[in-house]
């Protein structure tokens, strides 16, 4: 079962560069690693709405960071998910619920080659689960200036995607996008860092989701988003201000925006408490067939609707929306140079919360 409507820009995530908290200038710099990392996570997610508790997921996570010789680096990431629950098949008309289980394994592997002030990195990922397989390679450059206070990166990435619904509406529908990235990262001042990343992706095949009842949707999709983040350091306070604005849209109709700002704040024997919110809306895409106000647990059809001809889509996450999401991570250096975090975050959407006005209900 598909918990996302796709796993659309990863490349975007991959090539994203850490923007220090501490002194402006090495963030910028394209610098091998010297030292080795490895983690372990586990992380719970809760999709609930009034009077349902919708899908709840168990993950397991390790990531793995190896420098090999002077010139390269191996990292790796895994990830188990074991999801249960129940997901709308219209809207989120409680009526239209129906009962899932599912499991999902994914790794992703990276290799990547530095020489002088460049970086070449090679990429393939895996997520597979019963009725969705995901296979994707990718490849990201990304080169420093002479005085290392200028980051230029561009990546490329091709994903072949395989559905297989255990409800057999469809047998084997395929979907494959290329997808882009360009991204400038610039120091400003020994208080000040800013990233410019540019996102687009083009992709043919089944965009449909079988699952829900009454979608149809085109067999192509473009999109493009623009991201913008802006760190500041608070010297006084020993703590780091990060800003992050994010514009996207596609040839679904739907364009969206993100806000978000964290305060990343070191306290005293290595402890880190880094607040953080974010703000989204979007409009509904153009197909979005929102319910009737005075029946809203039933399918509303529009009255030119052809059965399997006319694009159409109850999946109330392309309806109208906003949402707003705050989060609270404390983390703890130790003498050893390990860390451990624990992290806590509540996301909340709703139709009356499209602060883009674009209307729409699910």
């Amino acid at each position: 079962m598909q918990l996302s409507e796709d796993r659309w820009l990863s490349l975007a995530s991959a090539a994203a560069l850490v923007l220090a908290g501490t002194a402006a200038a090495p963030a910028a710099a394209v610098t091998a690693p010297t030292e080795g990392e490895a983690g372990v996570r586990y992380l719970h997610y809760q999709d609930r709405q009034p009077g349902n508790p919708r899908i709840t997921v168990h993950g397991y996570a390790a990531n793995v960071l190896a420098p090999i010789g002077a010139r390269w680096v191996l990292a790796a990431y895994g990830v188990l998910d074991a999801i249960s629950g129940a997901s709308p098949a219209y809207y989120t008309a409680p009526a239209s619920l129906v009962r899932l289980t599912d499991r999902r394994e994914g790794v992703d592997v990276r290799m990547s080659r530095y020489r002088g002030r460049q970086r070449v990195t090679l990429g393939v990922a895996d997520s597979r689960e019963s009725d969705y397989v995901s296979t994707s390679v990718s490849a990201l450059y990304a080169a420093s200036s002479d005085d290392q206070n200028t980051t230029w990166t561009a990546g490329v990435s091709a994903t072949r995607d395989r559905i297989d619904p255990v409800n057999r509406r469809v047998v084997g529908e395929r979907k494959r996008i290329a997808e882009m990235l360009l991204g400038l990262t610039q120091v400003l001042t020994p208080r000040d860092i800013v990233q410019v990343q540019l996102t687009h992706g083009n992709g043919r095949g089944y965009f449909s989701d079988p699952y829900k009842l009454f979608d149809l949707r085109p067999d192509g999709r473009r999109q493009t988003a623009l991201l913008l983040r802006w760190n500041h350091r608070v010297e006084p306070l020993d703590a780091t201000l990060r800003l992050s604005a994010r514009a996207y849209r596609d040839s679904f109709g739907v364009r969206s925006a993100t806000l978000g700002a964290e305060w990343a704040q070191q306290l005293p024997h290595g402890w880190t408490l880094p607040p953080g919110v974010r703000l989204y809306a979007q409009p509904p895409a153009r197909f979005f067939a929102p319910p009737d106000p005075a029946d809203p647990d039933r399918p509303n059809l529009p009255p030119d609707y052809r059965f399997g001809q006319s694009l159409i889509s109850m999946d109330q996450r392309l309806a109208g929306l906003g949402a707003a999401s705050a989060a609270l991570k404390v983390e703890k250096r130790l003498a050893s140079g390990a860390s451990v975090f624990f992290k806590l975050e509540h996301y909340e959407q709703r139709t009356t919360w499209d602060w883009l006005g674009g209307g729409g209900t699910a």
